[in-house]
């Protein structure tokens, strides 16, 4: 549940930091953050 409330947020980067994978340099938390800021789901 609360990490379905922080990937609403667009907060997963804040809190489990950018990558995915730690170190695999992804950035799959910044994307998934930024693609909910665009749908205007914060």
């Amino acid at each position: 549940m609360a990490d379905q409330i922080i990937k609403y947020n667009s907060e997963r980067a804040k809190y489990f930091g950018p990558d995915r994978i730690l170190g695999s340099r992804d950035a799959a938390h910044l994307i998934n953050d930024f693609g909910f800021l665009t749908i205007g789901m914060d």
